[in-house]
């Protein structure tokens, strides 16, 4: 299993707290990013020297938003 780093970021780009994850993929690092964010403007994930994303607290509120509108569209 992947080894990822999760850099919180302070509004200037300084990273404030680290952690670090095993997960599955890109994709479940990111939804990982997305829980941990908390309080902080930014978070950047990392997997060895490869950065996966760099996430904005407004990109997370904008991907949970589409997402709740999303299940409630009608089908057909």
């Amino acid at each position: 299993m992947p080894f990822y780093r999760f850099y919180l970021l302070t509004t200037n780009g300084h990273i404030a707290l680290g952690r670090e994850a095993d997960c599955e993929n890109d994709a479940h690092a990111i939804a990982q990013a997305a829980e941990v964010i908390a309080h902080y403007p930014a978070v950047e994930v990392w997997e060895g020297g490869r950065r996966v994303i760099r996430l904005a607290v407004e990109d997370i509120r904008k991907r949970h938003h589409l997402s709740k509108n999303e299940s409630h569209m009608p089908l057909g």
